[in-house]
């Protein structure tokens, strides 16, 4: 796959299982392993990463596809050995997203997001990119290129971090049974070895427009960097299906 920051070649297996409590409640775990060729920022480099993954997804929320009330959490953790370079790492990242829901039928509702990634390991130059954490894109930080947000190494070079927080509101009405419009402000910032200073924070803000189907709504939203940097857009337009989050 290529991405704006490093090209990789891999090839990966995974074996594990998924438990499923009840329809709120699915816990997995299981080893994987990994064998990677990067080519980025600090050339080309060889990994074989082999080691375990657990993770607990609990969704109270009344509609995965358009919630209006609930809560869903997640936790991730990935402890891993890296041949090559001979390092122990690991890698935890915790996502929590709330809605609350005003209004006859919830027609207005408040959305709010929060994660955060740390990885414990080796000097950035060991770890495997694909461990390590971006952010901006649809998904992340709207009004900024996707991956784009990460450790600049003073030249322009952008690498993943090894912290990553990141923070999302969204305003949400109901314009008419199958439109509905939404404003949006979204945070994020990707850190190296210690959070850096809340100046770093990357804001970008937007406006966006529903079209609510019996799968789920139809999305787009328009948004733009608050606090742009040098190569950063304008703007940013995405579209998809399902609500950001």
């Amino acid at each position: 796959s290529l991405y704006p920051t490093y090209t990789e070649t891999s090839a990966a297996g995974r074996a594990g299982l998924t438990h499923i409590f009840t329809d709120q409640i699915t816990l997995e775990g299981g080893a994987q392993f990994e064998i990677n060729r990067f080519d980025d920022a600090f050339g080309t480099r060889d990994f074989k990463t082999v080691g375990l993954y657990a993770g607990a997804t609990l969704d109270f929320r009344d509609d995965p596809v358009d919630a209006t009330q609930g809560w869903f959490g997640q936790v991730n953790l990935e402890p891993f050995y890296e041949l090559n370079y001979g390092n122990a790492a690991a890698r935890l990242t915790a996502e929590a997203r709330t809605y609350f829901g005003f209004g006859e039928d919830d027609r207005f509702v408040l959305a709010g997001r929060l994660k955060a990634g740390l990885l414990v390991g080796p000097d950035l130059a060991e770890i495997p990119p694909d461990k390590l954490f971006f952010a901006g894109g649809g998904g992340s930080v709207r009004g900024y290129a996707y991956r784009s947000i990460g450790v600049d190494d003073g030249t322009g070079t952008v690498t993943g971090g090894r912290y990553l927080l990141e923070a999302s509101v969204e305003g949400r009405a109901k314009v008419t049974d199958d439109i509905g419009v939404v404003g949006f402000v979204d945070g994020g910032y990707v850190a190296a070895d210690v959070f850096p200073a809340l100046s770093e924070l990357r804001l970008g803000a937007g406006v966006g427009v529903r079209y609510y189907t019996g799968l789920g709504p139809l999305r787009a939203d328009f948004a733009i960097p608050l606090n742009k940097r040098a190569g950063d857009p304008d703007y940013a337009i995405y579209v998809g299906i399902g609500q950001a989050f």
